[in-house]
């Protein structure tokens, strides 16, 4: 659920930042919407790339652990993922979201943007969001198989696909905000679920 999330969130901002480049490169006559796009593809593919090896690994890092740990650090891991995702919704995410806004405007601001290259700077953007996505599912990831992330992985991305198109296709375009705040609250409580959860699981584990 939670990875789904994320990876919805993570590739539709990629997704809308490459709008917004196309947007303005062709409202200001520069012709880059060639390198943008090249550029994003390129971004995205990395990041399905890294995140998917990520998926690959850490369950099994979980699987060649003693039996008798797994059961523990399980517990531990979600309330930890409940933890994180309180944390990432309120903290790292807002910081991740101003930093990627400075440097749009630092590139929208450039004095010569007709010589500057868009293919760069639009790679590293989109790239920065698989970043995102492997530090903000790095609990779920571990205690989950391949499959399930993998699964979540290709679900979030399609959503992302689709509703960024129904966004800026359809009337729905002025509803990003609203729509990133439904997603933002759903994490919320999703973490405030695996919190408890996996405290009672804990619990209930120590006293047995």
């Amino acid at each position: 659920m939670s990875t789904f999330l994320i990876v919805f969130r993570e590739f539709m901002e990629s997704l809308l930042l490459m709008s917004i480049l196309l947007g303005f490169s062709k409202r200001e006559g520069l012709h880059k919407e060639k390198s943008i796009l090249a550029g994003g593809i390129l971004g995205i593919l990395f990041s399905v790339f890294i995140t998917f090896s990520v998926f690959y690994v850490l369950p099994l890092i979980h699987i060649s652990l003693p039996s008798e740990l797994i059961d523990l650090i399980g517990h531990l891991a979600i309330i930890l993922s409940g933890v994180m995702l309180l944390y990432i919704t309120y903290r790292i995410h807002p910081l991740f979201a101003v930093h990627k806004n400075k440097h749009v405007a630092n590139l929208f601001s450039q004095k010569n943007i007709k010589d500057a290259s868009f293919f760069v700077p639009t790679f590293l953007l989109v790239l920065q969001e698989g970043f995102e996505i492997v530090l903000f599912t790095m609990t779920t990831s571990f205690t989950h198989s391949l499959a399930s992330n993998s699964l979540s992985l290709v679900l979030g991305f399609v959503a992302a696909v689709a509703a960024s198109s129904l966004l800026y296709l359809t009337y729905l375009k002025n509803h990003v905000k609203k729509l990133f705040k439904i997603t933002e609250y759903t994490l919320i409580i999703y973490g405030a679920y695996l919190i408890i959860h996996g405290g009672t699981e804990l619990f209930e584990s120590l006293l047995h």
